[in-house]
């Protein structure tokens, strides 16, 4: 189904939701940071030719997770369509809770059927502490219940401002199986720091790699005309 572009759209209200990458970036714990090496050639006085090689791995920054990311055989980069990772997208701010996200609390800030063929962006607040340089190691996920009551919901893809949507911790990563198994792309890294809770329209265009797990991408969020 492709995504239908709307004209209540603030064309001059947006926010870049991507993190920078840069060698002095946060990765996640055991990753290596990334490596620019310039190479610049001097042509003539005055005048060069600088070429950049980069050596970082795909699942760095603001990037997305595909299915086989996780699972044997399961859907890459080839297969999931851009119209996933476009459209009307709900942030909700969960920055006051304490460690668990819980369905109780979806169902109260959420619609019924608002996240039908939509985007759901989780703000936990982690966004502040990643730009400064801080690894965080606690920040709120959501329940096991709470995830299976998403995947029920009909969202087409999830978005976290944390590095992953498991804990940092998590030896299993139980929320990336029961989203990558229902094929939901999974969208990491995100900055939600400026972002209110409420209704945007998300473009996010990850790097078009051939049959991978993961992409970096470039993230926007339009705000919605009232």
């Amino acid at each position: 189904m492709k995504t239908k572009l709307i004209t209540s759209v603030k064309h001059d209200k947006w926010y870049d939701i991507t993190l920078t990458l840069g060698e002095n970036m946060v990765t996640y714990p055991g990753d290596p940071r990334p490596i620019f090496q310039q190479n610049p050639f001097l042509l003539e006085e005055g005048k060069q030719l600088s070429i950049t090689k980069m050596t970082f791995l795909n699942h760095l920054g603001t990037h997305v997770d595909y299915p086989s990311h996780l699972i044997v055989n399961a859907p890459t980069s080839s297969d999931i369509s851009l119209d996933t990772l476009m459209g009307k997208a709900f942030v909700l701010d969960v920055t006051s809770e304490a460690t668990t996200i819980s369905i109780k609390l979806l169902k109260k800030k959420l619609r019924e059927n608002q996240l039908k063929d939509s985007i759901l962006l989780l703000k936990t607040g982690i966004s502040k502490h990643l730009v400064r340089g801080e690894r965080m190691t606690e920040y709120p996920v959501l329940s096991i219940e709470a995830a299976n009551f998403l995947v029920e919901q009909g969202l087409k893809a999830i978005g976290i401002d944390s590095l992953s949507i498991d804990p940092i911790d998590s030896p299993n990563l139980p929320l990336h199986h029961i989203f990558l198994e229902a094929k939901i792309p999974i969208i990491e890294g995100l900055y939600l720091e400026k972002v209110s809770e409420g209704e945007y329209w998300l473009i996010c265009l990850p790097l078009k790699l051939e049959k991978l797990d993961g992409a970096p991408a470039r993230a926007v969020l339009f705000e919605l005309e009232k």
